[in-house]
């Protein structure tokens, strides 16, 4: 059975027990955006089409009286099946990338501005991130069996950011020194 990748992280965050679609998303926002999102609007049709067939069940109300979800046996082994399939390459889409590649047809400032604002989201995502991964496990002094994994990918994430940080000052030089042979 073909399963999407929203499909597979729904099943992945019910293994540890029923949420609710807006547990489900809160959770994608607390634990994971730093290398994956979902909105609402891919949620609740994934959840609809999980249950559909028979890989999650409604388990319940939540605090809201909102439907909660439980994976179900065949949903555990299609979620157990996934880490033997090969990763699927997602194709890259950088928008800021897109305008440097135009950068001769950009007006004055234009790139600098962006590029400006650029670092500073990714300094500030470090900060979250930082943030974030020196709060994993501090609240239990004993490590949960996820909290090693959850801190490779913290680690993951705050190498690609300051990378990230370090290319866009890169890039700032390189604006400097072609504004200062013109």
């Amino acid at each position: 059975m073909a399963t999407s990748r929203t499909e597979l992280v729904v099943l992945g965050l019910l293994a540890d027990g029923p949420l609710t679609g807006y547990a489900i998303k809160r959770t994608v926002d607390e634990a994971i955006s730093h290398f994956w999102s979902e909105s609402f609007g891919q949620l609740y049709p994934v959840l609809r089409r999980l249950r559909e067939a028979g890989l999650v069940a409604e388990a319940g109300a939540g605090a809201r009286g909102q439907i909660a979800y439980a994976l179900t046996e065949a949903g555990r082994a299609r979620f157990a099946a996934w880490f033997s399939e090969p990763i699927q390459p997602v194709p890259p889409r950088q928008e800021l990338l897109l305008k440097l590649f135009f950068g001769p047809l950009a007006p004055p400032g234009a790139l600098r501005a962006q590029l400006t604002s650029y670092r500073a989201a990714q300094a500030a995502a470090l900060a979250g991130l930082d943030a974030m991964a020196a709060g994993i496990g501090a609240a239990s002094p004993d490590e949960g069996e996820g909290l090693p994994y959850w801190r490779l990918t913290a680690s993951m994430g705050r190498h690609v950011l300051a990378a990230l940080v370090a290319w866009a000052d890169e890039a700032l030089a390189e604006l400097d020194r072609l504004d200062a042979s013109t």
